[in-house]
């Protein structure tokens, strides 16, 4: 495995996703992200933008070249480190999946639920994890809200 790169915080080489299909869905694709540095990504529906995203947190395993990550032990983001790096690079869908019957906060919480073992899950959230939360959207009036109106 090679390590990461200091100068990038983020570092694409040569990406490239193949389908078992043979349907390419990403080509050949590199770039560099410095630490806090800001990407936007623009192109035409099936482009492959969702593709790269996939591929940056893991979602998708590139059929070729490697996604590399500063800080992230090993370097380059792998099977071993996979939880590691997620806890560090969000997504936010395009289909957002909401559950319904929960409030915004629970909703919000449940992309912590990969950091706890399986048997904290059933227990309640702590404190800090809810001022976490609180922190992370700043909309305190809708956290209690269900996350789908019944009359909208």
């Amino acid at each position: 495995m090679k390590t990461a790169i200091r100068e990038s915080h983020l570092s694409l080489r040569g990406i490239t996703v193949t389908y078992a299909d043979g349907h390419t869905a990403l080509a050949p694709t590199s770039l560099e992200v410095q630490h806090g540095g800001f990407l936007v990504l623009l192109g035409a529906s099936g482009a492959g933008k969702s593709t790269l995203l996939r591929s940056i947190n893991g979602l998708v395993s590139p059929t070729d070249g490697e996604v590399s990550v500063a800080d992230l032990p090993g370097g380059t983001v792998s099977k071993r480190n996979l939880l590691e790096h997620r806890r560090h690079c969000g997504m936010v869908f395009q289909q957002h999946h909401l559950i319904g019957r929960q409030s915004v906060l629970a909703n919000v919480l449940m992309g912590k639920l990969a950091t706890r073992g399986s048997l904290a899950s059933l227990w309640p959230w702590s404190k800090a994890d809810k001022l976490e939360a609180l922190a992370a959207i700043d909309l305190y009036r809708l956290l209690m809200r269900p996350a789908f109106r019944q009359n909208a």
